[in-house]
């Protein structure tokens, strides 16, 4: 048993994310601090041809990208990276980074950041933007101060935080990963404690019709998952809610919930959670699964248990 009481856990369908505008950018918040008890933001970024901040370092928050769609080309701590559709990038709190949209097309990135709060800095700079005509820049940058953003503006020096960051950047393309398969899933690790410093790990979960985990609780993580392909259940809070492409659904560690393929076809999720150290579950349960002849499911079970995953 989980030796704290569980928050609640939440579900935002795409349809009721709040929507906010600025920079060229359209930004769907789908897990903003009321749904995440303040710990994290996860929003769905569209950035059109060309288009991207300045460069620019957050003193408050760490970042992590998953490029959807279209050829994002990133800049971070002064080394220049294409980024095709499938990549995942993490950047710490105080390394100086940006990226662009390099291709013909929207580019469509997941973006989370630990803490939240990053999007008031996006609530505030909409309206700014909201005025029409040519933003006030100086009005920008007194934002971004407010919320611990620094932005490098043209003809200015490079910037040079204060701070180093706690750990290094990394950019993970699909040709990095690897599937491992356990409990009926596939599972693509994008992100592990050793890019991310311990603070998140980022995998795709591919799950088939009618797949789906028994309830169980993550003592010791808290978990969020979105959406990429087809239509999933979701329980939490003693009741089964349906989510469609782009909805999120968030459970706080020690919170029963579970997840259901209920379509005809495969369902995909992005799926994070903070800190890291389930891929550990992972590897230990693929290679059982991996057995000639099939897992012991006493010792699968085994191995949930002793990475604390406790089934309900």
């Amino acid at each position: 048993m989980s030796p704290h009481p569980a928050g609640p856990t939440r579900v935002v369908p795409f349809e009721k994310a709040a929507v906010v505008r600025a920079f060229g950018e359209e930004v769907h918040f789908l897990l903003r601090a009321a749904e995440t008890n303040g710990a994290y933001t996860l929003f769905l970024e569209l950035t059109p041809p060309g288009g991207g901040p300045p460069p620019h370092f957050h003193k408050r928050e760490d970042e992590w990208f998953h490029v959807l769609e279209g050829r994002a080309e990133y800049l971070v701590e002064g080394k220049r990276r294409e980024v095709p559709a499938g990549s995942s990038v993490y950047v710490p709190r105080n390394a100086v980074h940006t990226f662009r949209n390099a291709g013909t097309t929207p580019l469509r990135q997941l973006i989370a950041t630990r803490p939240c709060g990053f999007e008031e800095f996006f609530r505030k700079s909409g309206e700014v933007f909201r005025g029409g005509g040519a933003p006030d820049m100086a009005r920008i940058v007194a934002i971004g101060e407010e919320h611990g953003i620094v932005f490098q503006l043209p003809g200015a020096p490079p910037l040079v935080p204060a701070t180093v960051p706690a750990s290094t950047p990394a950019i993970v393309q699909p040709a990095d990963t690897r599937v491992q398969r356990l409990f009926g899933e596939e599972i693509t690790v994008l992100l592990s404690a050793r890019q991310t410093g311990g603070t998140l790990t980022t995998f795709l979960e591919t799950t088939p019709p009618g797949g789906g985990p028994p309830p169980h609780r993550l003592p010791k993580f808290d978990e969020w998952f979105t959406v990429l392909e087809g239509r999933v259940s979701f329980f939490g809070d003693a009741h089964w809610t349906e989510v469609g492409p782009g909805g999120a659904f968030f459970a706080p560690r020690g919170a029963v919930h579970t997840y259901r393929n209920d379509g005809p076809s495969p369902a995909r999720m992005l799926v994070q959670t903070s800190p890291s150290g389930i891929e550990s579950f992972f590897d230990a349960a693929a290679a059982e699964f991996a057995r000639p002849g099939g897992p012991d499911m006493e010792k699968a079970m085994g191995i949930a248990a002793a990475h604390g995953i406790e089934f309900v």
